[in-house]
């Protein structure tokens, strides 16, 4: 049987604090996770070992009691050496049994994606000690349903028994999409290849950054625990017509010279199709028009304004008539603006 340096699987030096412990687990937890590699790859292999060894140097170090009797071995021994239990070693002290009668491992999956822990951890703490699984299975890794593809990251650890963390995402929207807001389907990337299809409305108006939350939706927990949340954060997408700046939106038309020297009324957009907008005669060429009330929807039922950007355009290709009567124009107002 080979000893089992938990300490330097984690990285870690014999006097690390619990806090070293967990964050050295999550990381390398995060970095090995099965779920990030190639289905059925080498990789995918090598990393399914290496996430053993990381998950029962976890379950023996994050358990201040398992911890401090591990300790008790001492640590002349080297990591992958053959191991013989000190002389007058009691492992019946552990947990109140023998070798084969301890408890299960806390957080033990029944069936885990990666089989049991180590001889070494079975004859040291007795039990079955089932590792933890993965890819979606009780007890698997939560917080990483990313790692089957639909795009979630997250990094919360094993929680035992608890209520299983919480999953964020990212839900993309395009400006309109989130202004009228109502029901969307979300489809969710799972651990085992497929995908899961999640029903979720949209508030009309929801803010960029804002987060959906949809309770119990998360990544599911160990047999009999809730599942977690999923929160996605909101992300709106650019859009080429509008822009949001606070509760107001902003548009740019084009418009004629003559449109702004002498007024007129023309069509512009907005998120509900068109609206007639007047320009008063004498108008700035890059001035700003205000449509009130048609702007972004604000708690209460109101909403901000549509401000209209005027983009003065000459024509490209000005036919002869045109071209004499800019020349008539030019010579009655020579000075420079």
């Amino acid at each position: 049987m080979k000893y089992r340096d938990y300490y330097q699987i984690l990285g870690l030096s014999r006097g690390a604090s619990e806090k070293e412990i967990r964050d050295a687990f999550r990381k390398l937890a995060r970095q090995f996770h099965p779920d990030r590699y190639e289905k059925d790859s080498k990789e995918q292999k090598a990393a399914e070992e290496r996430f053993k060894e990381i998950t029962e140097a976890h379950e023996v170090l994050g358990d201040p009691d398992k911890r401090k009797r591990y300790d008790t071995l001492g640590s002349d021994y080297a990591h992958g050496s053959d191991f013989t239990p000190p002389e007058g070693f009691d492992f019946s002290s552990f947990f109140g049994g023998g070798a084969g009668g301890g408890r299960r491992a806390r957080g033990g999956a029944a069936g885990g994606g990666m089989g049991g822990f180590s001889d070494f951890f079975r004859t040291v703490f007795g039990g079955g000690g089932e590792a933890f699984g993965f890819g979606g299975q009780a007890g698997g890794f939560a917080g990483q349903a990313g790692y089957g593809g639909g795009g979630f990251g997250g990094a919360e650890g094993f929680r035992g028994a608890e209520r299983a963390p919480d999953t964020e995402g990212t839900l993309e929207l395009d400006l309109l999409e989130a202004f009228r807001g109502g029901k969307r389907s979300v489809n969710l990337g799972i651990a085992t290849g497929g995908v899961r299809t999640v029903e979720l409305n949209v508030p009309a108006g929801v803010r960029d950054g804002a987060r959906l939350r949809l309770r119990g939706q998360g990544r599911p927990a160990q047999a009999g625990a809730p599942a977690g949340d999923l929160l996605l954060k909101v992300k709106i997408r650019e859009d080429g017509a509008f822009k949001l700046q606070g509760d107001d939106v902003v548009t740019e038309v084009k418009v004629w010279p003559w449109e702004v020297v002498l007024g007129t009324r023309i069509e512009v957009p907005t998120f509900e199709g068109r609206a007639e907008l007047r320009i008063p005669a004498g108008s700035s060429g890059d001035g700003r028009l205000r449509l009130r009330g048609q702007g972004w929807p604000r708690p209460g039922g109101q909403r901000g304004d549509l401000f209209v950007a005027l983009r003065v355009v000459v024509p490209a290709e000005p036919s002869e008539r045109e071209r004499e009567l800019y020349e008539q124009l030019a010579a009655l107002r020579r000075e420079h603006p």
